[in-house]
């Protein structure tokens, strides 16, 4: 279902599109498998490259080894990220297709506008390599621009922060919390990325003719998804691995993303981005990590206990955006957190 080929002719494959199979399609995907696989490697070279001859190394290796005890993996947050991973990628990913933008479908409209501007643009005759490339970076940007527009209005509209709040009312962090999305976060999610892309698939297209772009099996497109979903991985857990400086204003590390998890208010509504920091940073939203671990609390609740079961993660978002529409309804204040585990 949603499969593309190895030539993308109209520049996504309609449906879901590329980008939101990579995200709806995890069981089949090498891709995000690869991740999962890469990255505790990942994590154990960072350490082993910034520790080495340092005696305090065995403190980071507990604290790596810490993530697979009982008091992560055996916390009850897990439950719902184990429920709503399984609604994800199963049922979700079947029944949403017609909730979704046709890439392909925002492509045709924009480039037939620009055509109508500026006329039929000649195919290029630049190297196939190149312009793939081109298209590869571009639709990357795309996305992490798409991200960080969704990410950004999920903590700033209130009916859509109570389905995104699902995902920050985990109380400890692991690789399942990726899939701790509730279905409309995720249908919101897919159709700006979408509507964004589509549009920059229609610009690409304008720009160097209609024709065939090839993106084959491990070529950049398939690299770099595989990068951003093995930082994704890390991004989701307690391995606290910062990138600070000139270049923690370019890229998004995993600690970036832990402050954003945290609820500590002073890293409220920051780092919105996915893997450019870039967005944040003319935005006035990003905070870049200490290179020492910052003991943070992850977690959120409206002033109540979280039970962490399937009516709190499916139902409840319902209820409580019905309540920012009705006249009556009380107005609930985005990314109000409280305290839970310490890390």
């Amino acid at each position: 279902m949603w499969e593309c080929t190895a030539v993308l002719s109209t520049g996504a494959c309609d449906g879901l599109g590329w980008l939101g199979t990579k995200l709806m399609t995890w069981p089949s995907d090498t891709t995000p498998l690869a991740s999962v696989i890469l990255a505790p490697f990942v994590a154990v070279a960072y350490f082993a490259a910034s520790k080495i001859g340092r005696l305090r190394s065995f403190r980071y290796r507990r604290t790596f080894l810490t993530i697979l005890s009982r008091r992560y993996l055996g916390h009850r947050s897990h439950v719902l990220d184990i429920i709503l991973m399984a609604g994800n990628i199963g049922l979700f990913a079947l029944i949403c297709g017609q909730a979704i933008l046709s890439m392909a479908t925002v492509s045709t409209v924009v480039q037939g506008t620009l055509e109508g501007a500026f006329g039929i643009t000649t195919p290029t005759t630049l190297p196939p390599l190149l312009v793939g490339s081109i298209w590869a970076i571009a639709l990357f940007v795309g996305y992490e621009f798409a991200y960080w527009v969704d990410h950004y209005l999920s903590h700033h509209v209130p009916v859509l922060w109570e389905f995104h709040k699902v995902h920050h009312s985990a109380e400890v962090l692991s690789p399942l919390t990726n899939f701790r999305v509730h279905p409309v976060d995720s249908i919101v999610f897919v159709n700006i990325i979408m509507l964004i892309n589509g549009a920059v698939t229609g610009v690409l297209h304008q720009v160097f003719g209609a024709g065939p772009v090839k993106f084959e099996l491990l070529n950049g497109t398939t690299l770099i998804a595989l990068g951003v979903s093995v930082f994704a991985q890390l991004q989701h857990t307690h391995i606290w691995i910062p990138i600070t400086g000139f270049w923690g204003r370019l890229i998004l590390s995993p600690a970036h993303h832990q402050l954003h998890h945290s609820v500590d208010v002073a890293h409220h509504n920051r780092n919105f981005g996915n893997l450019i920091a870039v967005f944040d940073w003319a935005y006035g939203t990003l905070l870049i990590p200490t290179r020492q671990r910052q003991k943070l609390v992850f977690g959120i609740s409206d002033h109540q206990q979280a039970s962490h079961d399937l009516t709190e993660g499916l139902l409840n978002p319902f209820v409580a955006a019905a309540k920012h529409v009705l006249p009556s309804g009380p107005q609930a204040t985005p990314t109000a957190q409280a305290t839970r585990i310490s890390v």
